[in-house]
């Protein structure tokens, strides 16, 4: 969350897996910059997706439900291991192994940079 806060005035929307609690996610809403983070496990995720200028996972499936609906993909694997999904090597999404990659992606896609080859997407 912090490496994308670094990212000048981005916001972070925040939706939990459904099996996981939200308080962990509450507790960093809280602790960062009023109104920068906001979490909520009943959102839809579509419309989530849809409102979304750039849409960061480790490796769940939102990946790919994000590269459907046209946003810019990021996995964020900071575990050094191989990834568990690999949505880059599909050309699905661009993976970020750092916290400072992760700030310089989500620049990059605030810049009006495409993360990846939309041909690729099209192809399927």
């Amino acid at each position: 969350v912090g490496a994308v806060l670094a990212s000048g005035d981005a916001r972070v929307f925040i939706r939990p897996h459904p099996t996981t609690s939200a308080e962990v996610y509450r507790a960093i809403a809280a602790a960062a910059p009023q109104g920068r983070v906001i979490v909520s496990a009943d959102a839809s995720i579509l419309d989530s997706l849809v409102a979304a200028d750039v849409v960061l996972t480790q490796h769940s499936s939102v990946a790919v439900e994000g590269a459907m609906v046209g946003r810019p993909v990021i996995t964020v694997n900071l575990s050094g291991m191989p990834d568990l999904a690999p949505y880059a090597e599909a050309g699905v999404a661009r993976t970020a192994v750092s916290e400072r990659e992760v700030t310089a992606l989500v620049d990059r896609v605030r810049a009006g940079e495409t993360l990846v080859d939309r041909a690729t997407l099209e192809r399927g």
